[in-house]
C-alpha cells in the first residue's frame, strides 16, 4: 500500500513538501530547497525498495551541489520527506501496516547517511583542490626571491678562490638552494596533481634538459658526473612540468645516493608504443627497502628526503598511464625506469 501511495500521491507529496521545507528552512518564495530537483527521484527509489524489500534503492540520486558543506540541512531535508509522508497518510486515513513503515524509515535512513558520505566526499575534495592551490601559489611568490639568490650564489662562486673555504661554503649552499628549489617545484607539482594532466607534445630533450635544471651546483658539489644519452627525435606527449619534476626527482636522489666522484646516467628512447626513461646512479647497491618505497605512500620520517621524491614520481607517472620501476645494476647501483605509453600523442597533437 505505501509504495502505491508514493505513486498516487507524488505530485501532493512534493507539494507539501516544498511548502514545508520553505517555511522550516525561512525560505523567501523566489527560494526553492535545493534537494527539490532530487526530490522525484528519491520517492522513486523509494517505491522500488519498498516493493523489492530490504533490498535498497535501486538508483541514488545525484545530491545538489548546494549541500557539499552542509550535511545538516541535508539530513534536515530529508527528515522532511518522512514527515510529510506520514501526515498526508494520516490525512487520507491510510494506516499502512508497521512493516511498511519500518522500510520507509530504513530507506530514507539509507538515503541520507548515501548522501550525506557523498557531501562529505565533496567537501573533502574541494578542500585538497583548495589547498593544493595555496600551496602552489606559495610556491609560485617564492620563485623569484630563490632565483635571485641563485644569481648573487653564482656571482659569489665566480668571484672566490676554488679551493678556498668561501668556495666550499658557496658550494654547500648552492646544493641547499638546489634542494629548497627541488621542494618548491614539488609543492607545485602535488598542486598540478590534483587535477588532469595537461598533454603537449614535447622532446625527450627537453624533458631531460627539466630534470637536470638546478641539480648542477649539488653535482660540482660532490664531483658527479652527469652523462645524458637521449634519442634528439623522440617525442611523447606528456604534462611537461609533471614528467620534468618526476626526472628531477629520480637524479637529485642519484646524486644524493651516489658515491663521491661517481656517475649518473640519463637516458631516453622512443620506441614503437611507449617512451622509456631511465636514471642509473652509482650508490653501489639497491637498498633491499628501495622497491618498496617506491610502491607506497611515505611515512612522517621520510616526508623530506627521498621518500617524498618517490611518491611525486609514482603519482606523475600514474597520471599519465605509465609505470615506473627499479632494479638492481651488480656492483654498480641502482636504475630507475619510467614507461610512458606514446597512444596520447595523436589525441593531444589534435
Amino acid at each position: 500500500m505505501l509504495a502505491a501511495f508514493l505513486t498516487d500521491r507524488r505530485d501532493e507529496i512534493l507539494e507539501r513538501w516544498t511548502s514545508v521545507a520553505q517555511q522550516r528552512l525561512s525560505l523567501s518564495r523566489e527560494q526553492r530547497p535545493a534537494l527539490i530537483e532530487a526530490l522525484p527521484q528519491i520517492l522513486e527509489n523509494l517505491r522500488a525498495g519498498l516493493n523489492s524489500a530490504p533490498a535498497g534503492p535501486a538508483r541514488e540520486p545525484e545530491q545538489p551541489a548546494a549541500y557539499v558543506d552542509d550535511a545538516a540541512a541535508l539530513a534536515l531535508e530529508f527528515s522532511m520527506v518522512g514527515e510529510v509522508v506520514v501526515e498526508l497518510l494520516a490525512e487520507h486515513e491510510l494506516q499502512p501496516c508497521t512493516m511498511e513503515l519500518r522500510d520507509l524509515w530504513r530507506l530514507l535512513g539509507q538515503c541520507t547517511a548515501d548522501a550525506i558520505a557523498t557531501c562529505m566526499d565533496h567537501r573533502d575534495e574541494l578542500f585538497r583542490v583548495q589547498t593544493a592551490r595555496q600551496h602552489a601559489y606559495t610556491a609560485h611568490e617564492l620563485r623569484d626571491p630563490l632565483n635571485a639568490a641563485s644569481i648573487f650564489l653564482e656571482l659569489i662562486r665566480h668571484s672566490t678562490e676554488p679551493g678556498s673555504e668561501t668556495a666550499t661554503f658557496a658550494g654547500q649552499l648552492a646544493a641547499a638552494h638546489s634542494d629548497l628549489q627541488r621542494r618548491i617545484d614539488n609543492s607545485q607539482v602535488r598542486a598540478q596533481l590534483a587535477e588532469s594532466p595537461r598533454y603537449r607534445v614535447t622532446a625527450l630533450t627537453d624533458l631531460v634538459k627539466l630534470g637536470v635544471a638546478n641539480l648542477g651546483p649539488i653535482a660540482a658539489d660532490r664531483g658527479i658526473e652527469v652523462v645524458q644519452e637521449v634519442d634528439e627525435s623522440g617525442t611523447v606527449a606528456v604534462d611537461k612540468p609533471l614528467i620534468g619534476s618526476a626526472l628531477n626527482n629520480l637524479l637529485a636522489n642519484a646524486l644524493k645516493f651516489s658515491r663521491p666522484g661517481g656517475r649518473v646516467l640519463v637516458r631516453a628512447r622512443q620506441a614503437a608504443d611507449n617512451v622509456v626513461f631511465e636514471v642509473s646512479d652509482s650508490c653501489g647497491g639497491m637498498p633491499a627497502d628501495l622497491p618498496d618505497k617506491l610502491h607506497r605512500e611515505p611515512s612522517r620520517d621520510e616526508v623530506g628526503r627521498a621518500g617524498l621524491g618517490l611518491a611525486i614520481v609514482r603519482q606523475a607517472v600514474a597520471a599519465h598511464g605509465g609505470r615506473v620501476s627499479v632494479r638492481d645494476v651488480p656492483g654498480l647501483g641502482c636504475c630507475f625506469t619510467i614507461e610512458l605509453p606514446r597512444r596520447r600523442d595523436m589525441a593531444a597533437a589534435s
